[in-house]
């Protein structure tokens, strides 16, 4: 999805209004996608915390507009609410005023340059409505002192398109911005907001669609490409009911060693999950016994390993046979730096199928550089510090203080790879020079195992053919999504609890049974 400018999206409502649309309808519509994602966190991740109240803070601009309108909602819902505005309501002009004035039948307004105390009371829910796009610079009084005193509150915060204080086109903050839970933006994410800084205090970042036509983004200025959860649904498309376990494609897995048993098993757990229709993962025999599999639908094959718990080159011509049969192959998690496992991966590296490289494997690679060379794709996956042994091993060492986005892009050029760089604002890269940046995803990923989910997604997705691109953007998003929509929580996930929920995840994305 296109990351635009401030600018941009002035021109795209203006545009719209002159279409025909009202900036009235457009400013309600804003304010109904808000509530409507406000809703939906509410009714999950926030679900039996006590939250039933909320403080709306409303600036003098249309995001103070949209925020009216939210309150009006809200209160229509049947919701306690209260309205915080730093001017009075007869201060606004156009559709602001408006709604304002639509609002104010049915909300109670404070007008205050001071935030009272009940605004955080026990129970509360935090609207931010004061800035929006419009801030350049430092922060001016009062927006300084009540954007500190939301952030000290410690209260559950939803922002309305940006959260306040941050600069929607470069993400820097000058003084302090609104640290959101959730951030419902309108139309398009604005570039400031998918930077490092501006995804650390959007939180949740979901779009509202406004009514801007189609047309219209696609010929507007983009600063960057976004994965954002609307992308998901482009791949979530009827599947054929005349198939079979092969119509949607075979995963094979070299994973696991005998210190490391269970990342084999996330990644051949995700894959299944994520669609393929078969999925078979080579195992060192004499670890086979420490072995439970997450599913009774995973196809164990137990390669002969001298007892040594990792692969070996005796098990060699059955793993390229396997390879060479499968649609897409993962290989690396777990599997250790064994001298004789090594051997085995540039074996590996040289078979037709698709390759998702990860873990121990990404450590092979950046030791030998010329395995890249290879007819068919190959996906690496580095966290940051394997990024920076692979920027070495491919003489990209003065990049490794590099900003990530030109990180990932030259190794995917140099190395003739496609490059899924881990962490928040995980950065996606292919060889021919196109990136963008994940923005889904939160601390409940920062858990050991998860990259092995993230690997067995990306294999099971490049299996039902999807092009390297697709599966790059469409794990890295669905893999975040799961991460923040989780039941338990993100403080006490587990990579296990990110397997289990990506049906659930998967199922609410898609219209079809």
């Amino acid at each position: 999805m296109k990351a635009i400018s401030v600018e941009t999206m002035k021109q795209l409502d203006a545009r719209t209004i002159e279409a025909g649309t009202p900036g009235e309808t457009l400013m309600e519509r804003a304010g109904q996608g808000v509530f409507c994602e406000l809703e939906k966190l509410r009714a999950s991740y926030w679900s039996g915390c006590g939250l039933n109240r909320f403080s709306v803070l409303a600036g003098k601009g249309n995001n103070g507009g949209d925020a009216y309108v939210v309150a009006r909602i809200l209160a229509e819902n049947g919701y306690a609410v209260k309205i915080f505005a730093v001017c009075a309501p007869e201060e606004l002009k156009g559709a602001a005023a408006y709604h304002a004035e639509k609002a104010r039948a049915k909300v109670p307004v404070e007008v205050c340059d001071t935030l009272p105390s009940e605004v955080f009371a026990q129970g509360t829910i935090v609207v931010d409505g004061l800035l929006g796009t419009g801030i350049k610079g430092t922060l001016k009084a009062p927006y300084d002192h009540i954007i500190g005193a939301v952030n000290a509150s410690q209260r559950p915060v939803v922002a309305i398109d940006v959260p306040s204080g941050l600069d929607a086109d470069t993400g820097e903050i000058a003084t302090d911005a609104v640290k959101a839970d959730l951030t419902v933006t309108m139309a398009q994410p604005k570039y400031g907001m998918v930077t490092r800084q501006g995804l650390a205090v959007c939180g949740r970042l979901r779009r509202v669609d406004i009514g801007v036509a189609p047309e219209e983004v696609d010929q507007a200025p983009g600063e960057c490409e976004a994965v954002l959860i609307d992308d998901l649904y482009r791949f979530n498309e009827r599947r054929p009911l005349l198939s079979h376990k092969k119509t949607f494609g075979q995963v094979y897995l070299i994973a696991g060693s005998r210190e490391y048993t269970g990342a084999g098993m996330l990644a051949a757990g995700a894959a299944l999950r994520s669609g393929a229709g078969l999925v078979r993962s080579a195992v060192p025999e004499s670890i086979r016994h420490l072995i439970s599999p997450p599913f009774d639908a995973l196809i164990f094959d137990p390669v002969r390993d001298n007892a040594s718990g990792c692969f070996t080159e005796e098990a060699l011509d059955v793993l390229v046979q396997q390879a060479e049969q499968s649609d897409a192959v993962v290989i690396g998690p777990g599997i250790g730096t064994a001298p004789e496992t090594c051997r085995c991966v540039r074996e590996l590296l040289q078979t037709s199928a698709p390759v998702v490289l990860d873990a121990d494997g990404l450590t092979m690679l950046a030791n030998h550089r010329e395995w890249a060379e290879r007819e068919a794709p190959l996906i690496v996956t580095p966290h940051p510090g394997e990024m920076k042994r692979l920027l070495a091993g491919f003489g990209l060492d003065e990049c490794d203080t590099a900003e990530r986005r030109e990180q990932a892009c030259l190794l995917a050029e140099k190395a003739d790879v496609w490059v899924v760089l881990k962490g928040f604002g995980t950065m996606l890269a292919s060889p021919s020079g196109h990136w963008a940046v994940n923005v889904t995803g939160n601390d409940a990923l920062a858990s050991a195992g998860t990259g092995d989910i993230l690997a067995g997604l990306l294999g099971g997705f490049l299996a039902q053919g999807l092009t390297p691109w697709e599966a790059l953007t469409h794990a890295a998003c669905l893999h975040g999504v799961v991460g923040e929509t989780t039941e338990k929580g993100a403080r006490a996930v587990t990579a296990d609890d990110i397997l289990q929920g990506i049906p659930a995840t998967l199922k609410g994305i898609s219209p079809f049974p």
